[in-house]
């Protein structure tokens, strides 16, 4: 009997695919979905300040520890930058600070 291979270990055999995909937002994508741009891998990141996600815990009452994200409150806003509307992600605080000018 010959020696016997999985199928993952083969190259470009049906399970390399399967081996090689990534995880974005707790989903399972391959590298073609992100090169081909279907999949939103967009930072939550302020596009001014550069403000983003945040990392704490979380404390039940009975003390139970769980790491958790504190997200940066990101808005999509149409912006006036360099004399053209363009869309930008910007957090709250940029936008009450007037550091934004919105478009008309």
């Amino acid at each position: 009997m010959g020696a016997r291979r999985s199928r993952k270990a083969t190259i470009g055999g049906p399970g390399a695919e399967r081996s090689r995909k990534v995880t974005i937002g707790g989903r399972w994508y391959t590298p073609r979905f992100i090169a081909e741009g279907i999949v939103d891998k967009m930072a939550k990141r302020c596009e001014l300040c550069g403000k983003g996600p945040a990392v704490g815990r979380n404390v039940s009452h009975a003390h139970n520890v769980t790491p958790r994200r504190f997200q940066a409150n990101v808005q999509t806003v149409r912006a006036v930058v360099g004399g053209r509307v363009r869309r930008l992600r910007v957090c709250t605080r940029c936008i009450r600070s007037n550091r934004v000018t919105k478009a008309a």
